[in-house]
Parts: C-alpha cells; structure tokens; sequence
C-alpha cells in the first residue's frame, strides 16, 4: 500500500504568497509609495515612476479570468495537461497563475484564489502553490 505523498509548498521567493490564520492563501504583491501603483510579484523599482519606495500589499482574492490556455507538455513532475493564465484583480493587478476547475473557466468570468497540487516532486513529495479557481470564493 501506498503513503499518501508528503506535501511540499513551492512558495514565490520573498513572501510573495503565505497561508492566513484560517489556513487561506493570500498573495503579498508591492504598491509604490510615490505613484500608487500595484504590482505582483513585488519588485524593488516601481515600473510606473521609477520609484524605489515600494512596499508590501495584500492582494484581492478574487478577480476577473482575462486569457487562458491548457498545457499538454512540461516537466516530468509537473501534472498534465496543466491549466494556466492571467487573472486581472479589481486593484488592477495581472498576473499569471495556474488555474483550476478547467471546464468552468470562461474568459471574462470570476475566479478566486485557493491553493493546488501542480505536480509531485522526484522524492514523491505533492508541489502545492497557489492558484485561481473558477466561480466566486466560497465563504
């Protein structure tokens, strides 16, 4: 009989993505002190201003599916086909993220942020990290 895979977080280098006290995931984008703009991940330079003034900022949970496409080759561990695209957030944020519940996808319609498997490492280990699943979060 097999052990269920030991669980591995593939996390964004500088805390960009953590785990809140109910266990949720939220993403830590940065917003320019100077000009005011968003961004994920967080950068040391503002691409608006050219700012250095830039400071961590929890991002929305939900947004807005912009494009999306289905995967049928990567690495090895990485599971397949994989689903990825980009999410608008309300803040005005893009970003690219592995998505979830591929059949309910729909370019233009709501997506929430929750946590997956994308893969299992060499060890047998299960690669979690965040991802936008389809629909409103569930409360």
């Amino acid at each position: 009989m097999n052990s269920p895979p030991q669980t591995r977080s593939m996390w964004l280098p500088g805390g960009a993505a953590s785990v809140d006290a109910q266990g949720r995931p939220v993403l830590v984008g940065g917003e320019c002190r100077a000009c005011h703009t968003r961004m994920f991940p967080k950068t040391t330079v503002c691409c608006a201003c050219m700012s250095e003034d830039v400071a961590d900022a929890p991002l929305p949970s939900e947004g807005t599916l912009y494009s999306f496409t289905q995967v049928h080759v990567g690495p090895a561990q990485w599971n397949k086909p994989l689903v990825v695209g980009y999410v608008d957030l309300p803040d005005g944020v893009r970003l690219f993220s592995h998505l979830r519940n591929s059949a309910a996808l729909a370019i233009g319609g709501p997506v929430h942020l929750t946590l997956g498997q994308v893969g299992t490492s060499a060890e047998g280990e299960a690669i979690t990290t965040f991802m936008f699943a389809a629909g409103e979060q569930p409360q």
